[in-house]
């Protein structure tokens, strides 16, 4: 069994800086967290970029690592690889800049960092022959899959979210699981109470049920990532209930990250899956609080 925590930092003016309440290495641990996965937080900048070469990605994959491991020095921990151009959400940074970053991390990091979080989360993102569309060319991201399981020995691992996605097998989960040591798909249950496809304000819990059936069947390697965010602590975030168009107050928001436990438990597996990534936003007080009324969560 191994969980996986999602350790946010943010990028401000082009510098590195970490959240107050992400929690440290002994206290990510005395919750039970295996591994600590350094992401960047969507709210600000994206992962600086000095440019496309491997010598670019190794600079920056290098001012990086050096950066980040003191932080998460006592855990192991997997650091993100900065898929996107800076420039436009439709251009990738490309394969020579991914091995330099990739070398950058893996040569000025303690033993404590154990491998990689592809950080592009679309599940629907490989150019091939069929989706010509997309943005990552499939080719590709089997090269850096090779490159970090291979010939670094490290771990791989992708968080595809599902936005409520009614249609699951026409994702490319089922495509490129291949690539990777693990798949913690996001069911956005807790974020949304609409999926793709229907009519009307439904993501039921039995939907979720659904949804966590199709992710154990889909692939010898996908599992579930559990979410909630500071909602549970009475600031609003992104629960639910703080859209629109759906009706509840924002106290159902635990019971709504508690759904994640209750769903486990009503799942093909009957039981807490052993592989699990967790979404807590930026505080660790999200996972206390939940566990307070759901202590499986």
């Amino acid at each position: 069994m191994a969980t996986y925590g999602l350790w946010y930092f943010k990028v401000q003016n082009e510098k590195y800086e970490t959240f107050a309440n992400m929690g440290t290495p002994s206290e990510l641990k005395e919750r039970g967290f295996t591994y600590a996965v350094s992401v960047n937080s969507p709210r600000y900048e994206d992962i600086p970029e000095s440019g496309t070469s491997y010598w670019d990605g190794y600079r920056d994959g290098e001012y990086f690592g050096r950066w980040l491991d003191p932080y998460l020095v006592g855990i192991d921990y997997l650091v993100v690889i900065p898929v996107l151009s800076r420039a436009s959400s439709n251009q990738v940074r490309g394969i020579n800049y991914w091995k330099g970053w990739v070398d950058g991390i893996f040569e000025n990091t303690s033993g404590y960092q154990v491998g990689f979080y592809w950080g592009y989360e679309s599940p629907w993102q490989i150019i091939d022959e069929i989706h010509t569309d997309r943005v990552v060319p499939e080719t590709e991201l089997a090269d850096i899959s090779d490159y970090i399981r291979n010939d670094k020995g490290q771990l791989f691992i992708w968080s595809p979210y599902t936005n409520g996605t009614i249609n699951l097998d026409g994702t490319d989960i089922k495509t490129i699981w291949r690539y990777f040591n693990y798949v913690f798909v996001q069911p956005n249950y807790y974020q949304t109470c609409t999926r793709k496809g229907t009519t009307g304000n439904t993501y039921s819990f039995s939907e979720l049920v659904d949804v966590l059936n199709w992710i154990w069947n889909a692939t010898p390697n996908t599992y579930l990532t559990l979410e909630a965010d500071r909602s549970v602590l009475g600031q609003q975030e992104h629960c639910r209930c703080l859209s629109s168009i759906c009706e509840c107050s924002l106290d159902r928001c635990i019971d709504y990250a508690g759904d994640y436990v209750l769903a486990q438990m009503n799942s093909v597996v009957q039981n807490i899956w052993p592989q699990r990534m967790y979404y807590f936003s930026v505080d660790l007080g999200v996972v206390d609080t939940v566990r307070e009324k759901y202590s499986l969560w």
